[in-house]
């Protein structure tokens, strides 16, 4: 990653409005930090990650059958578990569709539409946001190689906010860091980093 680039990135900050995609518990009022690792590297049927806190404590489990497309996200703590759908949209771009294993018919979805420029890969992504009970827009702008992924909250009337980083390290023994701003559901940035790696 170029460090002169990396150093021209502002902080990321809290969002004018809470995001809420699963649920207001996946909301932290603080600055977090995740890491994510592979786990099955030499396999080709399925990508397996564990993501771990701050403290190097493990907290998720994803897996993704890499032919269907489909895979699940749980909580290492509790046990709940989402169903994940990578599904190719109407249009040009992608729907995920995530379910909760214990409740019936509680689906929700992401769109993700993809554009590039000369610089840089650029998406766009829509949710249902369930605190304002509205469609939100979030950008995502990441350097050709996936080393640097910043995640912007849409503002239509100000300036977009920085929520979220996606760095991918050479060095440490992470295979990519989450930087999360207060009030933004963690579930929604794991489930972009996920799709994004």
């Amino acid at each position: 990653m170029n460090k002169k680039y990396e150093q021209l990135i502002e902080d990321v900050s809290s969002p004018t409005d809470e995001i809420s995609f699963i649920s207001k518990s996946c909301i932290s009022s603080k600055f977090t930090e995740f890491y994510i690792n592979s786990v099955d590297k030499f396999s080709f049927i399925k990508s397996k990650y564990v993501i771990k806190d701050s403290q190097d404590n493990d907290i998720y489990v994803f897996e993704i059958n890499n032919f269907t497309k489909n895979g699940y996200i749980m909580n290492l703590n509790n046990g709940d578990t989402y169903n994940i759908e990578f599904k190719r949209s109407n249009g040009h771009g992608n729907d995920i569709i995530i379910s909760n294993s214990k409740i019936f018919n509680d689906k929700k979805g992401i769109t993700i539409n993809q554009t590039t420029s000369l610089d840089k890969l650029r998406y766009s992504i829509k949710y249902f946001n369930q605190i304002t009970r509205k469609i939100d827009n979030l950008k995502i702008t990441c350097d050709f190689s996936h080393e640097l992924c910043c995640i912007y909250f849409s503002n239509p009337f100000n300036n977009d906010i920085l929520i979220s980083k996606i760095k991918r390290p050479k060095l440490l023994k992470f295979n990519f860091i989450l930087e999360i701003a207060p009030n933004v559901d963690y579930m929604l940035i794991y489930i972009i980093a996920i799709y994004l790696i």
